[in-house]
């Protein structure tokens, strides 16, 4: 499949290339939360897991289609460390969003504003930006992967040494 990348389109994507960088997203969060949790919480950390790999997983089936719409408005934008903080920013939204709704679930736990609920935020922003990183990077390894020609275009034996 030909790139979707053009010099008017520098950082276009796939549908592939979005569930990847979305499935990164996921995969950074849930492994610097359960550090984080696992070294802040000691006891508390299983239920801090259970409820982030929950809101992770809701997180990413919802927020993928605003992500691919914020990409899709970035294609044409050709500086990388400007979609990467379009994806911080947005991420840190996330974040806030599912940290709000954690604790309204929970009576007015008090969540938001914490270390915990504070720090869960600023994991999720990374996290979104580090999953944008990656989509790029595959995307990137994609682009250089050597293409084949058809047997026509290569010669009558099928070489290229005519």
């Amino acid at each position: 499949m030909p790139s979707p990348r053009t010099p008017e389109r520098p950082a276009a994507f796939t549908r592939g290339e979005l569930l990847f960088g979305a499935l990164c997203a996921v995969l950074w969060f849930l492994g610097s939360s359960t550090v984080f949790y696992a070294l802040s919480m000691q006891a508390a950390a299983v239920f801090a897991l259970m409820y982030s790999v929950s809101f992770s997983l809701g997180a990413a089936v919802v927020g993928t289609p605003v992500a691919a719409l914020i990409g899709f408005g970035l294609r044409g934008v050709r500086p990388r460390w400007i979609h990467l903080a379009v994806f911080a920013l947005y991420g840190l939204a996330v974040g806030f969003a599912a940290v709000r709704l954690l604790d309204a679930l929970n009576h007015g736990f008090g969540l938001t504003f914490s270390t915990l609920g504070l720090v869960t935020i600023a994991l999720a922003g990374g996290s979104v930006a580090l999953g944008r990183r990656h989509a790029f990077a595959r995307a990137d390894r994609l682009d250089r992967r050597p293409t084949f020609l058809p047997r026509a275009a290569l010669g009558s034996d099928g070489r290229g040494l005519d």
